[in-house]
């Protein structure tokens, strides 16, 4: 039965003094992106609501995952094998998703 509860070790001086030159000076974030690069990052396009399009494409060249954007406005994530309705993704390339009627869905333009 524990009858005494173990005090613990005060805080080194120098945790101590690190906390508080932290404290002192925060870290400040890099800000707002600059304007030039904003326009570069930027594509405005309008995007059709009828059919599904790649909205994105990540990962590592042998496992790729793309993000989907479904006509009813749903956004999943796909890699090979997943199901787009009744088709399956059977291809994801850099900007090209590839189900299995053929179907190539592409990111807008």
């Amino acid at each position: 039965m524990l009858t005494k509860s173990l005090r613990p070790k005060a805080r080194p001086d120098t945790l101590a003094a690190k906390a508080k030159a932290l404290a002192d000076n925060p870290v400040v974030s890099e800000g707002d992106t600059p304007a030039e690069v904003q326009k570069i990052a930027t594509t405005e396009t309008s995007l059709p609501g009828t059919e599904p399009m790649v909205l994105g494409v990540f990962g590592k060249e042998s496992a790729q995952t793309a993000l989907i954007r479904l006509p009813n406005g749903v956004v999943s994530k796909v890699s090979v094998g997943s199901r787009i309705g009744a088709q399956q993704v059977i291809a994801v390339a850099t900007d090209t998703v590839t189900l299995t009627n053929s179907t190539r869905l592409r990111m807008p333009i």
